[in-house]
């Protein structure tokens, strides 16, 4: 039988408030990203204009987009494991926006979160995880 071995409670609050801190900083450029998204997708209010006047345009960096029936996915590839991937959705007001729901890799684990909450959501959630009305408040 194997020893069980206890961390120190001040290690593991050091390790914890280091985590949080990566953390908030990568949910910090997550929203940093988002934000230009928004600003390319806000003047449409169709997905298949969107993807007329953007997808060739985003591929040639290295950016894939997606179609799917009631979202378009953007993926970012960070890294070797790191990824982002983002969903224009169809916004209470008819024009497209991003949802606040990203797909992204937090710590070794694929986790999709709302990134102006910082709440780990589900899959459904997407198409239904609007932003702040003013996102520059979140920035």
């Amino acid at each position: 039988m194997s020893k069980r071995i206890e961390i120190d409670p001040k290690v593991k609050q050091e390790r914890l408030k280091a985590y949080f801190e990566i953390r908030d900083a990568a949910l910090a450029k997550l929203r940093k990203r988002h934000a230009g998204f928004m600003e390319i997708v806000k003047g449409y209010t169709s997905f298949g204009d969107f993807l007329h006047d953007w997808k060739d345009k985003m591929t040639l960096f290295g950016v894939e987009v997606f179609a799917g029936s009631d979202s378009i996915d953007i993926r970012i590839q960070i890294d070797y494991s790191d990824y982002e991937e983002y969903s224009v959705i169809m916004g209470k007001d008819g024009h497209l926006t991003m949802s606040a729901a990203v797909w992204w890799q937090d710590m070794c684990a694929n986790t999709l979160t709302d990134i102006f909450t910082g709440e780990n959501v589900e899959i459904e959630d997407i198409v239904n995880c609007f932003p702040p009305v003013s996102e520059s408040d979140n920035l």
